[in-house]
């Protein structure tokens, strides 16, 4: 029983992770451009944690750099979308390689 478990948990496991990063990717990417829809997704997307009671106002905060949508926001989200998913997905990639 236990040999038929394991690689399905791998491949659900494996398929959750790149989902997570493809979403990454194509949300941290979608500000690049900076027109219009880039603004109002960035600015729509950092404006959903404000509903959590806390921490939501620090939260928002942390992502935008301030209180509005700005260069700083910009800065934040190329920063986000150049290191973080591919960095993600190199670790992922070695951990799987080893295994």
């Amino acid at each position: 029983r236990e040999g038929l478990t394991l690689p399905r948990e791998l491949t659900w496991v494996t398929g959750v992770v790149l989902a997570v990063l493809t979403a990454s990717f194509g949300v941290t990417g979608y500000s690049l451009p900076w027109d219009q829809i880039g603004y109002w997704a960035v600015k729509i997307l950092t404006g959903v944690p404000d509903a959590i009671p806390v921490i939501g106002s620090p939260l928002v905060e942390l992502l935008r750099g301030r209180a509005n949508v700005g260069q700083s926001t910009l800065t934040r989200f190329y920063s986000l979308h150049i290191f973080v998913p591919p960095l993600l997905t190199a670790i992922f990639t070695i951990r799987l390689l080893k295994k």
